[in-house]
């Protein structure tokens, strides 16, 4: 590049594909004068997966400046079976009037509509102010969620700038890249045409083996039909955690107030057993009367565990030599045994 005094000018080559006769063809650009070129060399692309269900995708890559004129878009030829690492090595120039962004996107070939695999916005300033004006860099791409799908890797060169120079960097670095949200628009739009052309393209292959309006209303009614399972999972399992909920809130409920109970008659026992100390030992016998009918009463009341009885909350039991309270009614099964079933036995 020759450049004085504001002016410059250069030569570049562009390679283009035919894909009538699959060669790439070479030409020679001659630039001069103020103007600002981006040299584009479009190297490749890596992907984490191929959004192709049966065979491979055959990815394709375009790009502008300018997203309103739909005709700047320069794009490479179709790499086919590329699938998640097309390579491409194909150049392309572009003139600069001022456009802070390349908007780039890489597109699956398919027969009806090309489907949408990446996109990104990429500032060119960082490719102004890198050494020499020129970035050999790795570039994010994005799906319409503006989640990572994979990357891409561009050669960019600025010529026409003050520190323009015609060495290529050799050594690769992390680009910068970021979702520009009218082209996150555009890209939409892109995946709505996809989506309508698939179910045009089934409904069309259905109409010529069963009618396309049944195969319409039969893919209608499986996808209302997987609507309404899911609803109702989603009730069962809210009807679920309510249950649970109430039984784990009765249950407290039923703690509560045995253990209020529980403390009532302590107090109660040991307000007795104060009168009676109280009273000497002339009462002497009459208490020790009253603490063994107390006995016989509570022993009696408390039966040894039945494995085939029927409980009411409140009941004691006698098991292995130790008192449990019901917590809540039920009927009993020889594996809930008090000292293992601790939703329906507690140790008095």
């Amino acid at each position: 590049m020759n450049q004085q005094q504001g002016s410059f000018e250069y030569n570049s080559s562009s390679t283009t594909w035919n894909s009538n006769d699959n060669v790439a063809r070479t030409s020679s650009t001659h630039v001069q004068g103020g103007t600002q070129v981006l040299h584009v060399n479009a190297i490749g692309a890596n992907f984490e997966k191929d959004g192709q269900k049966i065979g491979t995708q055959d990815p394709f890559f375009q790009f502008t400046v300018n997203l309103e004129d739909k005709k700047s878009f320069q794009k490479t030829f179709t790499h086919n079976n590329g699938g998640k690492t097309p390579s491409w090595n194909q150049s392309f120039n572009v003139t600069l009037m001022g456009e802070p962004d390349l908007f780039v996107e890489v597109l699956d070939e398919e027969k009806t509509a090309p489907a949408l695999i990446g996109f990104a916005a990429i500032p060119i300033n960082q490719v102004v102010h890198a050494q020499g004006a020129a970035l050999n860099g790795h570039f994010d791409l994005y799906d319409v969620k503006n989640n990572v799908v994979g990357s891409l890797h561009l050669i960019l060169q600025a010529q026409g700038f003050q520190n323009s120079s015609n060495q290529q960097p050799s050594q690769e670095s992390r680009g910068q890249s970021y979702v520009n949200e009218a082209h996150q628009k555009r890209c939409k739009s892109i995946r709505n045409k996809e989506h309508a052309s698939d179910a045009a393209g089934a409904i069309f292959g259905g109409a010529l083996a069963i009618g396309a309006g049944l195969l319409g209303k039969k893919y209608y009614d499986g996808h209302k039909k997987e609507e309404e399972e899911e609803r109702e999972r989603q009730e069962e399992e809210e009807r679920r955690q309510q249950d649970y909920t109430q039984r784990e809130e009765e249950l407290k409920r039923r703690e509560s107030e045995f253990g209020e109970r529980e403390a009532r008659e302590k107090e109660e026992r040991r307000q007795r057993e104060e009168n009676e100390r109280r009273q000497g030992g002339g009462d002497h016998h009459h208490k020790s009367h009253h603490e063994d009918n107390h006995h016989q009463h509570h022993h009696k009341s408390a039966n040894e565990w039945d494995p085939v009885g029927t409980y009411a909350a409140g009941d004691r039991v006698e098991y292995h030599g130790r008192t449990y309270l019901c917590l809540q009614g039920h009927t009993s099964n020889p594996t809930w045994e008090p000292t293992v079933a601790a939703s329906l036995w507690r140790a008095a």
